[in-house]
């Protein structure tokens, strides 16, 4: 079987190497004999021959050698191109391995990099899928409260009974708008003009209930008389769907009772939780400059930056609440980045969640702020 020796480089290395070390012989060796062949005609030439004949088989010896040294290189690439079956000549095979060598190492090096890149793309598609699969899981822990929350509503309100009188705390009373809005509000034993005006939104779990809204949140504080001590009216009105249909219906009723308890319209605040808490933020959006101060908690907001940047803003959301915080955390620096005045909280707790944030209502300090606004 003939071996090809471009294949195995380090044969062809070695191969190669004795030709080399043949070549060089080959011209020092006839350097040398022809220099002996020249003090072998000086010595015919002057006469310090023993005999003649002995100088003439010495010099054809040597010419001879000469030839054959001579004609050394050509036998070695000879017997090299026998053996191994390739032109083996001015390192044209050498020059042709070093060819493929590089070759095959930049086809290695090139597939190495496809799976590197490979890796990376399928280690950049398991982080995102990773983003996506907690995005996801927090949505639909966020779908399950609420779920819940209009549960619970329901049940608080089939025990209850629509037609059932509560208990609330005096200076609590619900009311109906000419076109269907239905409201509780409270109102301090001796009201005073130029009272401040704190309107609630409330949230899914409430819609279509005036009942179901004061076992929670702020209309529950305001139905155990948590208020009584505040120098403000406060609103809490009640929709079935969402804040966005009734907005032109809430304005109006504000400003039915702006005009009714003589309202110091510099103190208007806005807050809301939840589905409220996002319509505390557009009701802004869509009237600016009506509202005083703006306090959402666990909102996201649905407009531009600059749509906030003349109120007071007071965000909340509880330490569980990561979907709230993605929409409110930045979107607050940006607001500050833009010249308003907004702050950020969340709350502290581990086991402040979507249902027990809204006891922030009970704060005085909260209250005490909206107020001053």
């Amino acid at each position: 079987m003939i071996l090809n020796v471009c294949e195995q480089s380090s044969f062809l290395g070695t191969i190669l190497f004795i030709k080399s070390v043949i070549e060089i012989v080959s011209l020092v060796v006839p350097l040398i004999l022809i220099i002996s062949l020249s003090l072998e005609l000086f010595k015919i030439v002057v006469g310090k021959t023993e005999t003649i004949n002995n100088h003439i088989k010495s010099i054809t010896s040597k010419v001879v050698a000469v030839v054959a040294i001579f004609f050394l290189p050509l036998l070695a690439s000879l017997v090299i191109s026998f053996i191994s079956g390739t032109k083996v000549q001015d390192g044209e095979c050498w020059n042709n391995a070093n060819k493929e060598d590089i070759e095959t190492y930049k086809l290695a090096e090139e597939a190495q990099e496809k799976t590197e890149q490979l890796k990376r793309d399928e280690e950049k598609q398991a982080a995102e899928e990773e983003r996506q699969r907690v995005a996801d899981a927090r949505e639909k822990a966020r779908q399950e409260n609420e779920k819940k929350a209009e549960e619970e509503r329901k049940r608080k309100e089939s025990s209850a009974g629509s037609g059932t009188p509560l208990s609330v705390a005096p200076g609590m009373k619900q009311g109906q708008t000419s076109d269907g809005l239905k409201y509780w509000e409270y109102v301090p034993d001796k009201p005073t003009t130029n009272m401040a005006l704190i309107i609630f939104l409330h949230g899914s779990g409430e819609r279509g209930s005036l009942n179901a809204m004061v076992t929670v949140s702020f209309p529950k504080n305001m139905k155990e008389g948590l208020y009584k001590d505040y120098n403000a009216v406060f609103l809490a009105p009640n929709t079935s769907s969402d804040w966005g249909s009734v907005d032109k219906k809430v304005m109006d009723l504000i400003e039915q009772k702006v005009t009714e308890y003589q309202i110091d319209r510099k103190k208007i605040i806005i807050t809301g939780h939840s589905l409220g808490g996002n319509g505390a933020w557009n009701m802004v959006a869509r009237h600016p400059g009506y509202f005083s101060a703006l306090v959402p908690v666990s909102g996201c907001p649905g407009h531009g930056v600059n749509s906030y940047t003349n109120i007071p803003i007071r965000s909340y959301i509880g330490a569980r609440e990561g979907h709230y915080r993605s929409c409110n955390e930045s979107f607050i620096k940006q607001i500050n980045n833009a010249g308003g005045n907004a702050q950020f909280f969340a709350l502290p707790s581990p086991n402040d969640g979507h249902g027990t944030v809204v006891n922030i209502y009970k704060e005085k300090e909260l209250i005490d702020w909206m107020i001053s606004q």
